[in-house]
C-alpha cells in the first residue's frame, strides 16, 4: 500500500510539471522495493526526458531480471529495453515460455510489433497471423501485417491488407504509399482518381501531405507531368509545415564533428587483438542512393547476413556519453566524444548486434545516415567495413524530394535544403576520406546497377570476402525481408534508376545549378 500512495504521488509530480520531485520520489520507492515494475519503467522514462542514457539502461536491464511474472510486464520491459538499445536482453526476454503460452490476441500484437522493430520481420509476421486466428483484425494489424508482408515479399498479401485499409478509409494514406508501391510504377488510372478523391477528405498535415505524395507517383506513372509536379510542390510544402529543418543547425554540427574527428582522435586507440565475432559491413550513403541494391547483393553472400537498418552504434555513442537524443546524432554526443571509451562503444555494439549475424561471419548494418557517425565508427570497430554508395547529384537529390519519409529527413522537403543538405553531406564525405584514408570504399550506383560483377568483385575484395555468383542474383535471396522504400522494386532484376527527374527539368533548374557549384568551404 505504502508503495501503491508513493506511485501515485510520482505520477501526480510528473502530471504537474515536476520532474525532479517525481524522480526523488521514484528513486525512494527502488530502494525499499528494487524490482518495483511500475517504479523502474516511470524512472527510466523520466531520466530519458531529462537527457540521460546509462541509467535508463540499467534500469531497464534491472526491470528485466525482475519481468517473469505476466505477459504485461515482459512486454513494457522488452519496450522499455529496445527504447535504449538493449535488443540483445529484449529478444532474451520475449523468448520466455510465459509470453509465448499467452492466449491474448492483444498481447501477441505487441509481442509482434516488437519483433518488427527488432527487425526480425518473418517471426514478427507469424505472431500477427496467430493473433488474427485469435480474433483480433484492426486497422493496426491490417497496415502492420500489410508491411510485413511486403517487407516479406507476400506483395499478393500485402496488397489485400491495404485495400481492406482503403476500403474501410478512403484517406488511410499508409495504404495509399504502399499501394503505389506495390503497382511498381504501373499507371493505374483508378488509383489515381480514388487518391484524388480522398485528399479532401483527410486534415492537413502529414496523412493529407502523403496522400498528395501518393497520387504524385500515380500522376507520374502516367506521364501527366505538369499535373504531378503541381501535386509534388503541395506534398513538400505540406510536409515543410509540419516539420521544420535547421540548415544552420545542421551546419554547425557537422562542423563541430569535423573538427572533433580528426586523423589523430580517430587513430588514437589502445592496442587490442582482432575481436571475435561477425564483422560488421557498415553500407552508408543518402536516403534513396542505391544503399538497398548494394546490401541486397551482397546479402546473397553465403557468408554474409543483412541484418536491415539498425540504430545500435547510434545507441552506443549515446551510451558512452550519457546522452540520450531522438537523432542519430547531436552536437552534444559530438562534444561529449572525447572522453568516451570507444573500447566499450565497440563492446557494446558487438554484444548488440552478434545475433544478427546467424552464425555468419559477417553482417550488413545498413542505415545510410551512418555516414554522419563513420569516423566514431571506424575509432571503435577497427574491424568495421564501410560502404559509401554514391549516386548522381540530381538523381538522388530528386528521389529525396519525392519520398514520403515521414518524420525523417527534415531536409527533404524543400529543394534548397536538400541542396544545401548535399553539399554537406559530400563536404563531410571529403573530411572522412581525408582523416582515415583507405578505411571507406565509395560505390558507384551506376556502375553498380550496369557492371555488377566488376563492381562487387571490388567491394568484397575490400571486404576480404571473394566474389561468389549468387551475388549477381538477388532474386534467388527473395525470402530474405527488406524494410525499406525500395522493398518492392528491389525484388526485380537489377536495372538503373535514372533521370526519373527528367520531365520536370525547367522546375528543377535552380536545384541543378546548386548541386553543380558542389560543396564549399
Amino acid at each position: 500500500m505504502a508503495s501503491y500512495r508513493s506511485l501515485e504521488r510520482a505520477r501526480h509530480y510528473i502530471d504537474a510539471g515536476q520532474p525532479d520531485a517525481a524522480r526523488i520520489c521514484l528513486e525512494g520507492i527502488l530502494q525499499r522495493e528494487p524490482g518495483n515494475p511500475d517504479a523502474l519503467h516511470l524512472l527510466l522514462r523520466q531520466l530519458l526526458i531529462a537527457g540521460h542514457a546509462r541509467r535508463p539502461a540499467e534500469l531497464a536491464l534491472a526491470a528485466a531480471g525482475y519481468a517473469v511474472d505476466s505477459a504485461d510486464h515482459i512486454l513494457r520491459a522488452a519496450t522499455d529495453l529496445m527504447r535504449v538499445g538493449e535488443f540483445a536482453t529484449a529478444r532474451r526476454i520475449l523468448a520466455m515460455p510465459l509470453l509465448d503460452a499467452t492466449a491474448a490476441p492483444e498481447h501477441i500484437f505487441r509481442h509482434a510489433q516488437l519483433r518488427s522493430r527488432a527487425g526480425e520481420h518473418e517471426h514478427a509476421l507469424r505472431l500477427l497471423e496467430q493473433a488474427s486466428r485469435r480474433g483480433m483484425e484492426s486497422p493496426a494489424l491490417r497496415s502492420l501485417r500489410g508491411q510485413l508482408r511486403m517487407y516479406c515479399a507476400d506483395f499478393a498479401g500485402a496488397r489485400a491488407d491495404y485495400e481492406a485499409l482503403q476500403d474501410a478509409d478512403p484517406a488511410d494514406a499508409r495504404a495509399a504509399l504502399a499501394l503505389v508501391r506495390l503497382h511498381q510504377g504501373e499507371p493505374a488510372p483508378a488509383q489515381a482518381s480514388a487518391i484524388e478523391r480522398a485528399i479532401p477528405l483527410a486534415e492537413e498535415g502529414d496523412r493529407k501531405a502523403a496522400l498528395h505524395f501518393a497520387l504524385f507517383e500515380e500522376l507520374h506513372a502516367l506521364r501527366r507531368y505538369a499535373q504531378a509536379w503541381s501535386v509534388l510542390q503541395s506534398a513538400n510544402a505540406a510536409m515543410r509545415r509540419v516539420l521544420a529543418y535547421d540548415g544552420d543547425q545542421e551546419q554547425q554540427l557537422l562542423d563541430s564533428l569535423m573538427r572533433r574527428c580528426t586523423p589523430e582522435f580517430i587513430d588514437a586507440r589502445p592496442v587490442e587483438d582482432s575481436p571475435d565475432g561477425p564483422v560488421p559491413i557498415f553500407v552508408i550513403g543518402l536516403p534513396r542512393s542505391g544503399t538497398t541494391l548494394l546490401d541486397r547483393l551482397l546479402g546473397s553472400h553465403p557468408k554474409i547476413t543483412s541484418a536491415g537498418e539498425l540504430g545500435d552504434f547510434s545507441y552506443q555513442m549515446g551510451w558512452a556519453t550519457d546522452h540520450d537524443t531522438s537523432a542519430l546524432l547531436d552536437i552534444d554526443i559530438v562534444d561529449r566524444a572525447g572522453e568516451a571509451d570507444f573500447q566499450e562503444v565497440g563492446r557494446r555494439y558487438r554484444a548488440q548486434t552478434g545475433w544478427r549475424a546467424q552464425g555468419r561471419p559477417f553482417f550488413i548494418d545498413k542505415l545510410p545516415a551512418n555516414f554522419l557517425l563513420a569516423g566514431f565508427i571506424a575509432k571503435a570497430l577497427p574491424e568495421a567495413r564501410l560502404l559509401h554508395v554514391v549516386r548522381d547529384p540530381m538523381d538522388v537529390c530528386f528521389s529525396n524530394f519525392r519520398a514520403f519519409f515521414g518524420y525523417a529527413y527534415a531536409y527533404s522537403y524543400n529543394l534548397d535544403d536538400i541542396a544545401a543538405h548535399h553539399a554537406r553531406y559530400r563536404r563531410l564525405m571529403a573530411h572522412w576520406h581525408a582523416a582515415m584514408p583507405g578505411r571507406i570504399l565509395d560505390v558507384d550506383y551506376a556502375q553498380l546497377a550496369t557492371d555488377p560483377q566488376s563492381t562487387l568483385r571490388r567491394v568484397l575484395d575490400f571486404c576480404g570476402l571473394t566474389f561468389d555468383v549468387a551475388c549477381l542474383d538477388p532474386m534467388r535471396n527473395n525470402a530474405a525481408p527488406t524494410a525499406t522504400l525500395s522493398a518492392v522494386q528491389i525484388r526485380g532484376a537489377i536495372r538503373p534508376h535514372r533521370n526519373a527527374w527528367q520531365p520536370y527539368s525547367s522546375d528543377l533548374a535552380q536545384l541543378q545549378r546548386a548541386l553543380e557549384q558542389g560543396p564549399t568551404g
